[in-house]
């Protein structure tokens, strides 16, 4: 069931008018280099939008997105499997197969490392970044029961564009233990 080979991958994607990876210790700003001005995105950034294409496409995934507890979302998976083992229904999740995981819930604790792994994406040229202040207007109900409008200020940074790249390896050996296929890697 592991993958039959190593196997070496270089994402490209473009970023428009968009933060490609904000850092939440700096005011959301996109993330960059400083001394050569590349935008960058975390391997953590990177996981999260393919497990959410994978979640668009119905996989079966443990960090579906949505703030819960590992208890909640483990509750989940062992009704939707039809598991009770740790070990057995954590496997059936694809991001947990590729990426690996840690899990720790009650007397169950073990922990996988990924066979698939990235490096922080890197813009191909310097990026320049924006700052945009924008307003939002809603509807609200005041206490009387009357409508009122709300108005607010929205402060974010965009690149206007930028051309990343990523760097990814798939190791073989990692795949026997989380039980990832060849068939995961297509999916």
């Amino acid at each position: 069931m592991a993958f039959d080979k190593r196997r070496e991958y270089l994402f490209l994607y473009s970023v428009k008018d968009a933060n490609p990876n904000g850092d939440p210790l700096n005011e959301n700003h996109p993330r960059y280099d400083g001394d050569t001005a590349q935008a960058m995105a975390s391997d953590v950034r990177i996981k999260r939008t393919i497990r959410d294409e994978w979640v668009r496409g119905k996989e079966q995934v443990l960090v579906d997105g949505q703030a819960k507890s590992l208890k909640t979302r483990f509750e989940e998976l062992k009704k939707s499997t039809g598991q009770s083992d740790a070990r057995e229904v954590i496997r059936e999740c694809l991001d947990a197969r590729l990426f690996g995981v840690t899990f720790a819930l009650g007397t169950e604790a073990f922990s996988w490392t990924g066979p698939v792994q990235f490096k922080w994406a890197r813009s191909l040229h310097s990026a320049s970044f924006e700052f945009i202040q924008g307003t939002s207007a809603f509807a609200t109900e005041g206490r009387d029961g009357a409508d009122k409008q709300q108005r607010s200020f929205r402060n974010e940074y965009l690149v206007p564009f930028a051309l990343m790249s990523v760097y990814a390896i798939a190791n073989q050996n990692a795949s026997a233990e989380t039980g990832a296929s060849d068939g995961d890697l297509r999916k």
